[in-house]
């Protein structure tokens, strides 16, 4: 039964998820085993956050028919259909982990998750673009974000994803720029895919990556990391702000870091949470 408290009080919750056949597809021991369901939000990360101050247990997930306001890093809006459902996955995982040196741990299994959940449904050439994002032939599938907070009863920490699926971005109201470098499973299957099957495999994904050895996980992700070995632009970590260089990028590091060398003077550098562009055909991504 889906865990409910006050934190989802002022939340419609809907009908349109079916939060029994998702129940049945999941092979996890916590994650997703107490889910909150609400028509409309403005991020799943403030009900989550909600959600936490209530004492929600490790491994609740919270999904939204509709985000209005959704966020990823640096405060930049995740677009999506503000009116109306539109299929779409917009979810956040709540964590209590006992340390922080397996946040990075963390970032990399929500990565390689979402990747193999991706491409199991059928999409060839599902890459992982570090920090936080899931790429498909030059266009944008996924992005995640990782929100963590001490509070009196130990860490908690929101992992929030918004995952494409059967999405229709022509009608929306966004940037050319983001509408051309977006897409979606509905797009890449030409059919629909079902919120419940993609959700309770996330979940069963997540949860043993979770478990697995951290050495694992690291590998995985770096093997289907785009951006090693490749020419990357390296920015500010707020994207409008002035300056930027060349670089070559070398791996990541098991603390998650990425290991570049400056075009110019040959410096080896660790980024942490610097935007980072790669050229492909004419444009940057």
């Amino acid at each position: 039964r889906p865990w409910t408290s006050k934190a989802s009080g002022d939340f419609a919750v809907t009908e349109s998820f079916d939060a029994r056949r998702f129940q049945e597809q999941l092979s996890t021991s916590y994650l997703g085993r107490y889910l909150v369901h609400v028509e409309r939000v403005g991020s799943t990360m403030d009900v989550a956050k909600r959600m936490q101050e209530d004492g929600a247990p490790h491994g609740s997930v919270v999904l939204a028919d509709i985000q209005q306001k959704g966020r990823g890093r640096a405060e930049r809006p995740w677009y999506s259909a503000v009116d109306k459902p539109d299929g779409n996955l917009f979810t956040t995982f709540l964590l209590r982990p006992r340390e922080y040196k397996i946040l990075f741990k963390v970032n990399m299994a929500m990565a390689v998750a979402a990747r193999r959940v991706v491409a199991r449904a059928g999409v060839d050439n599902v890459a992982i673009k570090w920090p936080n994002d899931l790429w498909v032939g030059g266009r944008k599938i996924a992005g995640y974000i990782i929100d963590c907070d001490k509070l009196d009863d130990g860490l908690v920490c929101s992992v929030g994803l918004g995952l494409n699926l059967n999405g229709d971005f022509s009608g929306l109201a966004i940037p050319e720029e983001v509408r051309n470098n977006a897409t979606s499973l509905r797009e890449l299957l030409n059919r629909q895919v079902s919120r419940e099957a993609i959700l309770s495999e996330l979940c069963n994904e997540f949860e043993a990556l979770l478990h697995s050895d951290a050495a694992v996980v690291h590998r995985e992700y770096d093997s289907h990391n785009f951006l090693l070995g490749k020419r990357i632009l390296v920015k500010p970590k707020r994207r409008e702000d002035p300056g930027g260089y060349d670089a070559d990028a070398i791996e990541t590091t098991k603390d998650g870091f990425l290991k570049v060398r400056v075009t110019e003077t040959g410096e080896e550098k660790l980024l942490s949470g610097e935007e980072v562009m790669i050229r492909l055909q004419d444009k940057y991504i």
